[in-house]
């Protein structure tokens, strides 16, 4: 177990470094190598990779060790250090590849939001016998979902502002892709039943706001 773990975990690191075993705890740096690192936050124990990384260490040393069955003792490879090791490599990605992760973790928390957005649909709808006003608090309900997790974890670096001035700019800025969502899925439930026409107003208005929302709340709500 011990050794599909290392396996795993080292190929997590790929990303990263070639080194045959990022996860040693026996190192050793030059101290200008190490004046060199910048942003140093590991979490948990495992800090060869953390130094690696933010000390771009392009060429590391590497002496073999014989690895067996551990005799004495208990191994520190428990659950928590797995997730602490998983949330070191999100804060990873996040300093050498910032961009492409706010992005990917922008879409995918839109994906979730297309969910959210049918699910309150479906209740909205059944409860309210205005149309309307059941799609306006349905796409409401997905919008501060969205603005929820965007701003934890696609827009990580901007949390220490205000939150209210965070979420009415996020607001004003999806406002674009939601009245989209709105017309066409007020438009097709004359003739389909309201989570279908949800389907496909929740799909044309994710398909266009998605870049301009990432972008301007990028440039605009969660700027640097």
């Amino acid at each position: 177990l011990r050794w599909v773990n290392s396996k795993v975990a080292t190929l997590m690191a790929r990303p990263f470094t070639s080194t045959s075993d990022p996860m040693s705890g026996f190192l050793a740096f030059r101290r200008e190598t190490f004046k060199k690192a910048k942003d140093l936050n590991p979490v948990g124990y495992k800090i060869g990779l953390e130094l690696i990384v933010k000390c771009c260490c392009k060429n590391v040393a590497e002496v073999p060790i014989h690895f067996r069955t551990r005799q004495l003792g208990e191994s520190k490879l428990t659950l928590l250090v797995q997730w602490e090791y998983l949330q070191h490599i999100v804060r990873l990605l996040r300093f050498t590849h910032p961009k492409l992760v706010s992005f990917i973790t922008f879409g995918s928390v839109g994906l979730s939001g297309a969910v959210v957005y049918l699910i309150a649909l479906s209740v909205t709808a059944s409860v309210f016998d205005t149309r309307w006003l059941a799609i306006v608090l349905a796409i409401w309900i997905a919008m501060s979902w969205n603005f929820i997790w965007d701003r934890r974890f696609a827009f990580w670096y901007a949390r220490k502002r205000s939150i209210f001035s965070h979420y009415i700019g996020f607001v004003m800025v999806c406002s674009v892709g939601a009245l989209v969502n709105f017309y066409v899925t007020n438009s097709f439930q004359e003739s389909n039943a309201i989570v279908v026409a949800g389907f496909w107003g929740v799909l044309f208005g994710s398909t266009i706001g998605i870049i301009f929302n990432y972008f301007v709340s990028r440039l605009l709500v969660f700027k640097k």
